[in-house]
């Protein structure tokens, strides 16, 4: 992953992912989006093999489809969906990061997700 660092078993996100994560805003503001994110994640988190999967989960679920994500290609998106058993699936015009560059929209959402 070219957007990542490596070190002692974790990813730094490193800055030349900005336009990838954030591939709905303008270049002046991912500088401030990038504030916003979390910039490491466990390596284990990507590579080992859980023993729950999304389709052990029985009440209903949402998967939140962010239609301008540049880091997870259409194709990976709907295996995903397929695989996790969702019920429903809503779609966000945005990307990666829903929560920082359509946070009303996103919260609005999610507010009703938790309704149903």
């Amino acid at each position: 992953m070219p957007y990542f660092e490596h070190e002692d078993g974790v990813f730094h996100m490193t800055e030349i992912a900005n336009p990838l994560f954030f591939s709905d805003l303008p270049p002046e503001k991912q500088d401030e989006a990038w504030k916003l994110v979390l910039g490491s994640q466990s390596q284990k988190s990507l590579s080992d093999v859980s023993d729950f999967i999304n389709s052990d989960v029985t009440i209903p679920k949402t998967y939140g489809l962010c239609e301008k994500d540049q880091t997870v290609p259409p194709e990976l998106r709907e295996m995903l969906v397929q695989a996790g058993g969702f019920d429903k699936v809503e779609k966000l015009s945005s990307g990666h990061f829903p929560f920082v560059s359509i946070p009303e929209e996103t919260a609005k959402l999610f507010a009703q997700i938790a309704l149903r």
